[in-house]
């Protein structure tokens, strides 16, 4: 026999007494066995399936009263919820997770924003330091030029005209430009450029300052510092031959020249606004 049954936690239908009459009616025919007639089968199966459609419609009843009610108390929750996100309240998170707030944010931006300017001064101190090293350089290059040429000549070379920077004045020369420090032989770009090349110091291929060297014997005046270096105190007279080197730039074109100078009197170079 075929019985469809539906459980759904709901309070039966009808009283018990009923219930166990019909119950005792559908056993019946099972009782008696092959003495029960195919009506008796037919007319039990249609008891149950009665018997389940009535227990259906009384679930389906139930839960049309139940469901509103749910839903109602869900969209409450979610309510409460919405109000006080918007009144401003936190978020209700995962446990352990929170987010940043903007006071955070903000701070982690200054923070960034001073150590980043700490360390741009720190690198452009760092690359002007670097462009003076090479006036340095070559103030030593051309000692070492002087000494050479002494040695072979019994003298120091004059090999500047007066205040004839070269290869050429930085002052008037685009910022952060390079020139070639020698010039061919046949060029009359500059008129020093043939002294040039028979000291022939050691130079990059290019350089950011301008260079003069004079030189004279025992007892002559020596050459007075070019602007725009200070004054400088020379032995009068000087009581060996001697060379006096000059330097200046401005690489990073700011206006503020750097000055540097030496001589045969001591090893020592004097610089001012070095690194600028």
């Amino acid at each position: 026999m075929r019985q469809a049954r539906f459980s759904v936690g709901l309070l039966p239908v009808g009283n018990e007494e009923a219930s166990a009459e019909r119950a005792q009616r559908e056993r019946r025919p099972q009782e008696k066995g092959d003495a029960a007639s195919p009506a008796m089968v037919r007319l039990g199966e249609a008891h149950a399936e009665h018997r389940s459609a009535m227990q259906y419609s009384a679930a389906s009843a139930n839960l049309g009263v139940i469901a509103p009610l749910l839903l109602r108390s869900n969209t409450e929750s979610v309510t409460a919820v919405r109000d006080r996100v918007q009144k401003g309240a936190t978020c209700p998170t995962r446990r352990g997770e929170r987010g940043f707030t903007l006071v955070e944010l903000m701070t982690v931006v200054m923070i960034a924003g001073v150590l980043a300017a700490i360390a741009f001064a720190s690198l452009r101190q760092h690359v002007s330091a670097a462009w003076g090293a090479e006036a340095l350089n070559m103030v030593q290059s051309i000692r070492g030029a002087e000494e050479r040429w002494r040695s072979e000549h019994m003298m120091y070379f004059d090999v500047s005209t007066d205040e004839a920077w070269f290869p050429r004045d930085p002052r008037t020369a685009p910022a952060g430009s390079r020139q070639a420090f020698y010039y061919d032989a046949a060029d009359e770009t500059h008129g020093d450029n043939g002294n040039w090349l028979q000291l022939r110091p050691t130079a990059p291929g290019s350089v950011r300052f301008g260079y003069l060297v004079n030189a004279g014997t025992a007892g002559s005046t020596m050459t007075p510092a070019a602007p725009p270096g200070p004054a400088a105190t020379w032995p009068t007279p000087p009581t060996d031959n001697w060379y006096v080197i000059q330097a200046i730039g401005d690489p990073d074109g700011d206006g503020v020249v750097s000055y540097y100078r030496a001589s045969s009197l001591d090893g020592d170079v004097f610089a001012v606004n070095h690194g600028e």
